[in-house]
């Protein structure tokens, strides 16, 4: 800490310590921080390894986060930029006739979503084992992801004609600009 620049997330400079610019490193969350006259901003995990939100994702179908029998949920974020993925194996069933909706790792930005952006890909794969190729958007419903079949016109979102069952499987990737 010679050169002033590492901290802890609960130790970062504040006051006349912080001015428009100021790059800190985080010994705890492995982050470095850019303070951008406002705020501070991540970038990283630096050390290689991949956020894990697996924990607190959210797959909803009507119902409030479906049970899961398996997930797989990274991601990374460079300033502003999150870039992920996640993978989950359902073991419950959703609500038919309801959109499919996922949690975002990082609140998007008022930008992105107040309109409907494509942020990503995805493949639902059912127990019928027909893939089912779909794009990501966000803009739709605050802080969450929803799904347009790739081979459907209009703004049909994915689940109204899909209910999922144990064993069906959801997979997508991401990119999208944090609200800060």
């Amino acid at each position: 800490n010679g050169l002033g620049h590492v901290f802890t997330s609960g130790t970062r400079p504040t006051g006349a310590e912080v001015y428009e610019g100021r790059r800190i490193y985080e010994t705890d969350t492995s982050m470095w921080q850019s303070y951008d006259g406002s705020a501070w901003s991540p970038i990283g995990p630096v050390d290689g390894a991949l956020t894990d939100w697996s924990g607190s994702i959210q797959v909803d179908q009507g119902a409030t986060n479906i049970g899961r029998s398996s997930t797989l949920a990274t991601y990374s974020r460079v300033g502003r930029q999150v870039t992920g993925m996640f993978r989950v194996v359902f073991n419950a069933a959703g609500t038919a006739g309801q959109v499919i909706k996922v949690t975002l790792p990082v609140a998007a930005s008022t930008s992105a979503a107040s309109n409907i952006n494509v942020i990503g890909t995805a493949v639902f794969y059912p127990t019928v084992a027909i893939i089912n190729p779909l794009i990501a958007v966000i803009g739709v419903t605050a802080n969450r992801m929803q799904f347009i079949p790739s081979d459907t016109l209009g703004t049909v979102y994915f689940g109204t004609a899909e209910t999922i069952g144990s064993t069906e499987t959801l997979t997508c990737a991401f990119s999208y600009e944090a609200a800060s």
